[in-house]
């Protein structure tokens, strides 16, 4: 909490909870407590299914992803707004904030081109796919948080790197202390600047291009496939069920991806400017997350209904019982 009278925000902190206060940070919170209890429900489902239906384990792994980008983007931003802290007061510790809250962004995002690999091997190789053992599929669903992690770690310290912070006075984030300068305004065009041409702001484009352009590649190459072998009589050793199911999740990833898409390109045309602008970029960020678990429910009759019921198991396929009928 800002102690310098000199500070901008300095009437703010000192200031009782506005209806626009209790507006930005209570919205938050009370999306985080709807859809983090509900995606984590639907990834319990599809874990409870996934030694039948392999593609779930590559979801659970993403879902576990979502959760964390949405209680960093709506539960830290809320609580922050409505508990008038920052989270972060000093340097070090707005550091290791930005750190793990970079880790999450760049796991959530491999997860992509990971779930649309998963599409793609669930067609290519469906024998291969269909057999894969458990704990090497989970094995596999750590590569994104790994790969995440040595990104973190071979940029957070760079020269070029501007650090920002959950600043709950314009309720979104903002470049480390820039504030705290005399010309404030002037400041944070600089800090802006540095973003925009020395290396983190084209680091970050093409990160997303990645994320992007590869799933988008796979899916239409898996749409090809699928087009192709329409006629086949099946695949031996793989059920129809199993395979239907494993097709059928194209459709919800396939429109996460857009979404994502979407997402980023509302953030960089900009969302305005003020508080409620940098509210409302964090909320982007949030729906991104949560919207893929509307979409797997949005696509799946049956796990709605497993849902309304608790998670409690229904009937896959013939002869088997686990979480969900099939997407």
């Amino acid at each position: 909490m800002s102690t310098d009278s000199s500070d901008p925000f300095f009437d703010w902190y000192h200031s009782p909870l506005s209806f626009e206060d209790w507006l930005a940070g209570g919205s938050l919170t009370v999306l985080c407590l709807i859809f983090i209890p509900l995606t984590a429900l639907v990834a319990y489902i599809m874990y409870k299914a996934d030694k039948e239906i392999i593609g779930y384990r590559y979801l659970v792994s993403s879902a576990f992803a979502d959760i964390l980008c949405m209680v960093q983007y709506g539960g830290f931003n809320g609580i922050a707004i409505l508990a008038k802290n920052p989270l972060a007061d000093k340097m070090n510790g707005r550091s290791a904030m930005q750190f793990y809250i970079d880790w999450v962004w760049f796991a959530m995002c491999l997860h992509y081109p990971l779930v649309a690999w998963s599409r793609f091997a669930a067609i290519k190789t469906p024998i291969w796919f269909c057999r894969q053992e458990r704990w090497h599929s989970y094995v596999i669903c750590l590569l994104p948080y790994l790969l995440a992690l040595i990104l973190v770690c071979s940029t957070h310290w760079s020269s070029f790197y501007v650090r920002f912070y959950f600043e709950p006075a314009v309720y979104g984030m903002l470049a480390d202390d820039f504030v705290k300068y005399f010309f404030p305004h002037f400041l944070l065009t600089l800090r802006l600047f540095r973003y925009l041409i020395q290396g983190q702001s084209a680091m970050f484009m093409y990160f997303h291009i990645f994320c992007v352009a590869v799933p988008m590649i796979l899916y239409l190459w898996t749409i090809g496939l699928i087009v192709r072998d329409r006629n086949a009589s099946g695949v031996q050793g793989v059920s129809k069920g199993q395979m239907s199911v494993e097709k059928r999740l194209m459709y919800p990833c396939i429109l996460g991806n857009l979404i994502f898409v979407l997402g980023q390109v509302a953030i960089t045309i900009g969302t305005g400017t003020g508080k409620w602008a940098t509210w409302t970029i964090c909320v982007l960020f949030f729906i991104n997350s949560a919207a893929n678990c509307l979409l797997l429910l949005l696509f799946s009759p049956n796990l709605r209904a497993s849902v309304l019921q608790g998670g409690k198991s229904v009937k896959i396929f013939e002869r088997t019982t686990v979480s969900v009928i099939r997407i």
